[in-house]
C-alpha cells in the first residue's frame, strides 16, 4: 500500500471525503487530496505535517511507510500488554468471587422463603 491508499484509508477511517477531510486540516482546496488519493501526485511535506498536526493520534511510521498500525495509540510493548492481561485476569477472578457470593445468597433466601 502506498503512501497515497494510506491517505485515503485515514479518509475513510473517519468518514470523511477529499472535500471534508481537505478542509479538516487546513487546506484550502480539495483538489491537492484528491490528486493525492487517486495517484496522480505524491503528498508533499506540508499536506503529511497538516495530516499529524491534526490528527495526532495517526502513527506517522504507518502513515508514511506502512509500518505499525494506523492509530499510535495501539502499539503497545509486551510488556504493556502482560500487564493488561494480569489486570483482566484479575478482573475476572473478582467478578468470579462476586457471581459465586451472589448465588450464595440468593439460594440462602430461597431456602429461608420455602
Amino acid at each position: 500500500m502506498t503512501v497515497n491508499q494510506r491517505i485515503g484509508e485515514l479518509i475513510k477511517h473517519l468518514g470523511l471525503n477529499a472535500n471534508s477531510f481537505s478542509k479538516a486540516i487546513g487546506l484550502s482546496s480539495n483538489s491537492t487530496i484528491s490528486r493525492i488519493i487517486k495517484g496522480d501526485t505524491m503528498p508533499s511535506y506540508e499536506t503529511l505535517s497538516l495530516i499529524c498536526k491534526k490528527y495526532e493520534w495517526v502513527n506517522i511510521s504507518w502513515l508514511m511507510f506502512g509500518q505499525g498500525e494506523m492509530n499510535k495509540d495501539s502499539i503497545i510493548t509486551q510488556d504493556e500488554h502482560d500487564k493488561e492481561i494480569e489486570q483482566l485476569n484479575k478482573r475476572i477472578e473478582f467478578l468470579t468471587e462476586l457471581v459465586e457470593t451472589l448465588n450464595m445468597a440468593v439460594r440462602e433466601k430461597f431456602e429461608k422463603d420455602k
